[in-house]
């Protein structure tokens, strides 16, 4: 067994190996870490499947499902909205976007950094810095220009307009042959029951856009954003 004790005649390596030895003498006689008799019928060179608990697994489904669930939710919530506002402030986003692409474009020439991670960034940043910017100056503009029935007449025409191709492009995805084009030739087009049905989501957006207290609303919050100034 282990003797703590080193002898006069023997060095450190001799006095380490002969506790060693020792150690492992008492480790056989004692049937300490000694391998375990197979289990007869036992297939020991099958791959066993991971243990699981039924607690654990549930809450982590649950987990999971949640995550999934709020994250559809959101996706349901976000995209057509997001669409709703470039059908609302279509010369804005246009804008911007043109702008933040030139501009980093122009400023990746001058730089000349090379193609990768950093490059990337760089480019993101700048598109989204100048768009953002140039989308807020430009819908500050637009709001200002809106006060005149010369502007908010012909862009109230262009929203109609493009709410309803967004429709139409829904409803070619929705019962369209996937082969459908958006104009002619078009088989829905001459469909009286999916032309009534465009017709009625452009009827509802003129109510919703023409609502005073609405309007008003969607005028409050985009001024807390700093989309407007009163």
């Amino acid at each position: 067994m282990y003797d703590p004790q080193q002898r006069p005649d023997e060095d450190f390596g001799q006095w380490n190996d002969r506790n060693r030895i020792a150690q492992e003498q008492w480790d056989r006689a004692n049937n300490v870490n000694q391998p375990q008799p197979r289990e007869p019928g036992f297939d020991w060179g099958r791959p066993t499947s991971p243990v699981t608990y039924g607690g654990g697994g549930g809450g982590g489904g649950g987990g999971g499902g949640e995550g999934a669930f709020a994250g559809c939710l959101g996706a349901i919530v976000f995209i057509p909205a997001l669409v709703a506002f470039a059908c609302l402030y279509p010369l804005p986003i246009f804008a911007g976007l043109v702008a933040g692409t030139a501009v980093g474009g122009f400023l990746d020439g001058m730089i000349g950094l090379e193609r990768g991670g950093l490059q990337f960034i760089f480019s993101v940043v700048v598109i989204l810095g100048v768009g953002i910017a140039v989308f807020i100056g430009l819908n500050r503009l637009e709001h200002r220009l809106g006060r005149s029935i010369l502007w908010r007449a012909p862009r109230h025409v262009i929203r109609l307009c493009l709410f309803a191709v967004v429709a139409h492009w829904i409803g070619i995805r929705a019962f369209g042959d996937g082969s459908s084009r958006l104009l002619y030739p078009n088989p829905l087009l001459g469909n009286p029951l999916y032309l009534a049905g465009i017709a009625g989501v452009v009827v509802l957006v003129h109510i919703v856009l023409t609502r005073k207290g609405l309007r008003e609303s969607w005028h409050e919050r985009l001024e807390l954003i700093g989309l407007r100034r009163q």
